[in-house]
């Protein structure tokens, strides 16, 4: 009896410690990866969706068909930025951890994701740590509620008061030469060269100085313009007393002149001939125009000529008669 007691007892012993032994191998062994959000900004982001991947070795069903296995597991980021994962680990298998999407909307600001790790290997008791950037990425979440805004600079571009007046049309027919101001700065203003007032019927100014248009004052009288400056056949008049920012050094062209070269050409300037001002006449016979120059601004016209002939017995007399040309226009 009590040797069969003993024997139990021994099977029984060898029993317990062989079972403790079992219950011990199949408990499986594990590994700790740690996954942590690097935010461009710093902050720490809650709630980034990670997908975790376990596969394990290539299997194929009786029918040489791929089976599955890749199980996913999702994570999402605690309040410190970061999320852990518990691995079984197992032989053969490989294991990957990535962001979910490649861009994530938290707090109102878009963050564009890359980083992570694939294909990696683990074993027992290790931990493995991932890091994933997440750097700033504005107007790339619409998809997820982020709102846009276009933003317009004002401009810092300040334009003449004569930049937004509309001149007569007597300076802007069609083919007219009047300079553009409609994007006149101020800053071009103080110093306008080459500043040109065309009539395409009559004649055409062109300031040989720089002008200073950037006043409110010169802006007010350019509405008016062909009130202080006229032109007519041979005739061309600056108020100069109203317009002192153009009296300036200038060349003048008169159109629609046929002239009679025999005679030598005579400008008068506030209707009496000037003889410095005729000697830099011009005149182009095929464009039938004629221009002069001048240092400042008053009423300038060309002064036309007649030749009469008066024969007597013994002599003939030739005179020359000066006029003025009178046009209605």
């Amino acid at each position: 009896m009590h040797k069969n007691l003993k024997v139990l007892l021994l099977v029984l012993a060898a029993t317990v410690l062989l079972f403790g032994y079992t219950a011990k191998a199949m408990v499986p062994a594990t590994a700790t990866v740690k996954i942590t959000i690097s935010a461009q900004n710093g902050k720490r982001l809650t709630g980034v969706q990670i997908t975790c991947t376990d596969k394990g070795p290539s299997q194929t069903n009786e029918n040489g068909v791929p089976i599955p296995s890749a199980p996913k597991f999702t994570y999402l980021t605690s309040s410190n930025g970061s999320a852990t994962w518990t691995v079984s680990v197992e032989s053969g298998h490989t294991y990957s951890c990535t962001p979910r999407t490649g861009v994530a909307y938290i707090g109102g600001i878009c963050y564009s994701l890359s980083g992570g790790a694939s294909g990696f290997s683990l074993s027992p008791g290790q931990t493995k740590y991932i890091t994933i950037k997440a750097n700033l990425a504005p107007g790339h979440c619409t998809y997820y509620g982020e709102k846009t805004y276009s933003k317009t600079k004002k401009s810092t571009v300040q334009y003449a008061p004569v930049a937004k007046i509309k001149l007569p049309s007597t300076f802007t027919a069609k083919g007219s030469a009047t300079s553009k101001l409609a994007k006149l700065t101020v800053k071009q203003a103080k110093n306008y060269k080459n500043f040109t007032l065309d009539n395409v019927k009559y004649g055409k100014i062109v300031f040989k100085e720089a002008v200073d248009l950037p006043s409110k004052d010169i802006a007010n009288k350019f509405k008016n313009l062909d009130k202080y400056v006229k032109m007519a056949h041979g005739q061309i008049f600056l108020d100069s007393s109203q317009l002192k920012q153009l009296n300036k050094k200038a060349q003048l062209y008169f159109y629609g002149m046929n002239l009679n070269q025999e005679f030598e050409i005579l400008i008068a300037k506030n209707n009496k001939i000037d003889k410095e001002i005729s000697k830099t006449a011009k005149y182009d016979a095929k464009k039938h125009t004629l221009t002069i120059e001048v240092n400042g601004f008053s009423t300038y016209m060309y002064v036309p000529q007649i030749k009469i002939t008066s024969a007597t017995s013994t002599n003939t007399i030739e005179y020359t008669l000066t006029g003025k040309i009178s046009d209605k226009d």
